[in-house]
Formats: C-alpha cells, structure tokens, sequence
C-alpha cells in the first residue's frame, strides 16, 4: 500500500492506492493554484495527505509532479514554466518529511501517468504516452521503463523541447498556442473547447487553426515514434475531450510519415484519473523492489 500525491496546476489528489492489485482505494482532491504564494501551495500538499487519516503515515509517499524538477533530491526548479515559480528551490522532500513524518519519494507526473497505461493497456513492450493540454507532456517506454537517454528518444524523454519549423513546439501546439492564433485570424480570444467545437462546425478560422496544431504535433512526433519502433501511442489529457478532431487531423498525418511496416495504434487513454495514481504506486514499488536480478 502506497500513499500518493499527484500534482496539478488547479488541483491535488491524494489516495490510497494498492500496487499489487492496481486500485485505488481512496482518494480526494483539493483546489490549488500552481501559481501562489509557497507557504499556500505547501500547505495545501500537506492538508491533502494529512487528509487520508493517521493511519497513511506508515506508508511511504509517493509525490507525481511536473518538470522541470530535481526528482532525486526533491528540490523544485520549474524552470521555463509558469507553474509552482514560488517553490523554485524549495526543498519539498524536506518539507513533507518534517511535516507529515513520512518516507516521501517523487516521480515526474507524466511519468506516473505512462506507468499507469502501461499497467493498463495490456503492458505495450514500447510505449509512447502524451499528456495534451496547457503543453506537451511525454514519457518513452520500454517494457515499462521510462527511456531518457540514447538516439531513439527526445531529450530527457520529453516532446517539448522540440523544435518545429525552428520554434519550440509549444508555440505551435499548446493552449496558448492554439488560443493565439485563433485570436490572431478572429480577432476573438476563445478557449480551446470553444476553438474545438467551431472546428466541429466547420468553420474555417477554427478549423485552420486546429489543423496546423495537430500537424506541428505530428510531423515533430513522427521521427521520434518511428525511432522508438512503438508499439502503442496513448493521449491523455484536457485534449482527449477532441478526440474526434485527433482522429481527423493528428492520426492520420502520423501515420503518412511513418514507415509501411510500422502500423501504430493511437488510443486515448485508460482508466483515467486513476491510471497516474496507480503509475505512481508501481514506480514506488519498483523503487522498493530494486534493480532486477540478472541471472
């Protein structure tokens, strides 16, 4: 059994979460805002856990939070990022231990949730995960290990630091991204949902907008794909609510870049929010378990 605290910009959930039979049996969430004062967002980490009753502060916990960030350590850097500037250099591990008591340990949030479809999807040997929201969130598998490092990989493991058409990818597929332009053809500063369903409805600035979106996405994300010979690429996050449009304007263009023997499924993704819940856990276990005796 696992206590875990999975970080977003807008809120924080805590749960109980069994590993070995990928449940989670409790959990509750509170409000947070990524971009307020340190003492505010720490306590509101701490109320979280405290939250799940005395007894979760025997177990170990398990913290799912966005890069950039020391996960080793458990120091906060956040740099280039608009989220949780107050806790750059904060040292969160330190913090919760004196707090709460506990053995705290951390886990990219992407991470957490790849690990989570992994588990869920039928353990894929080579994954690709993307979380499609505010940004690009990524994390390359292999047999259920994140892959960070060698030419088969992005940097780190992580889309969003590609460039395209000589840009980071982020000015081009992103929530800002995406509002910008739309504002830019209009004249109308909408939210994303609402771009989306003009796209639905066939209008033209919309639809234009979207289009390019999700084909910087593609043509950025296809190399990487083919290089990583993937099985599965699974898409979480706020843009899952378009699905229909990443079938219409993202699946395709993926696909017409990549090798004719490498026909790779794209799904959305399972078992959400639990699957970063349960992500966490199993790293959490893994981490207890060791490194796999070679025989």
């Amino acid at each position: 059994m696992y206590a875990v605290l999975e970080v977003g910009g807008t809120h924080v959930v805590a749960a109980l979460v069994d590993a070995a039979r990928r449940q989670v049996l409790v959990a509750h969430r509170l409000v947070l805002d990524s971009q307020g004062q340190a003492g505010f967002i720490l306590e509101t980490l701490a109320r979280a856990v405290e939250g799940l009753g005395p007894a979760a502060r025997a177990l170990p916990l398990i913290v799912a939070i966005p890069g950039p960030f020391d996960y080793a350590r458990g120091i906060g850097d956040f740099t280039g990022v608009a989220k949780f500037q107050a806790l750059r250099g904060v040292d969160l591990r330190l913090f919760l231990t004196e707090r709460l008591g506990m053995d705290v340990r951390f886990v990219n949030d992407v991470t957490a949730f790849g690990l989570g479809q992994f588990l869920l999807l039928r353990r894929p040997r080579r994954l690709v995960a993307l979380t499609l929201g505010t940004g690009v969130g990524s994390v390359f598998l292999a047999d259920g290990r994140p892959v960070t490092t060698g030419e088969s990989v992005p940097p780190q493991g992580w889309v969003y630091l590609l460039e395209y058409d000589d840009h980071p990818l982020e000015e081009s597929f992103s929530r800002r991204a995406i509002v910008e332009a739309y504002e830019s053809v209009s004249g109308l500063r909408l939210d994303v949902h609402e771009i989306a369903g003009l796209a639905r409805r066939r209008d033209v600035a919309a639809s234009r907008v979207m289009e390019r979106g999700f084909g910087a996405l593609a043509d950025t994300l296809a190399p990487w794909v083919a290089r990583f010979r993937t099985d599965l690429v699974v898409i979480g996050g706020s843009i899952v609510g378009s699905w229909d449009l990443i079938e219409r304007w993202f699946t395709p263009r993926l696909a017409s870049q990549l090798p004719d023997d490498r026909l790779v499924p794209i799904e959305s993704a399972a078992g959400t929010p639990d699957a970063a819940l349960i992500g966490a856990a199993h790293h959490c276990r893994e981490l207890d378990a060791g490194p796999p005796t070679l025989h």
